[in-house]
């Protein structure tokens, strides 16, 4: 790799611009692929706790109210985590955040789609679209960091 005359220095220099590209190369992660709208560290990591619910986006409905409760969590990793009224089944889930459509997978098949309608500071409101092969569904939920 290196000649005879210049060893020490030579190799140094190449051995070190070697590791700086290595180092490049693995530090590109998942982030570079974040095509979602929306800051992913605003999204991630955190409990989403519904504070209200409405069937059709227009007439509201306190959780508090209803006696129901529900959360949703997208980690870091791809994964995705609910709890309460609208909860996953308790399989491991994933996710994909795109424009303003976050989709939920079970294995590759996907189970239910939360698109963005509004993101006003700690208050995101989503629409929640499930579907299956014998049935569509949507509601529309506000939730609170």
């Amino acid at each position: 790799m290196c000649r005879q005359d210049k060893t020490a220095n030579c190799c140094m220099k190449k051995w070190l611009l070697l590791f700086v590209m290595t180092t490049v190369l693995i530090s590109c992660t998942k982030d570079d692929e974040w095509t979602f709208n929306y800051p992913k560290e605003e999204l991630c990591n955190v409990w989403w706790d519904a504070v209200e619910y409405s069937p059709n986006g227009t007439a509201w409905i306190s959780m508090y109210d209803m006696g129901e409760s529900h959360s949703i969590r997208f980690w870091n990793n791809g994964s995705f985590s609910s709890t309460g009224m609208f909860s996953a089944s308790s399989s491991e889930h994933t996710y994909k955040a795109s424009g303003d459509k976050i989709i939920v997978y079970m294995g590759d098949y996907p189970v239910r789609t939360y698109t963005v309608q509004s993101w006003v500071g700690n208050i995101l409101e989503l629409k929640m679209s499930v579907e299956s092969p014998n049935d569509y569904a949507e509601a529309f939920i506000r939730f609170e960091k």
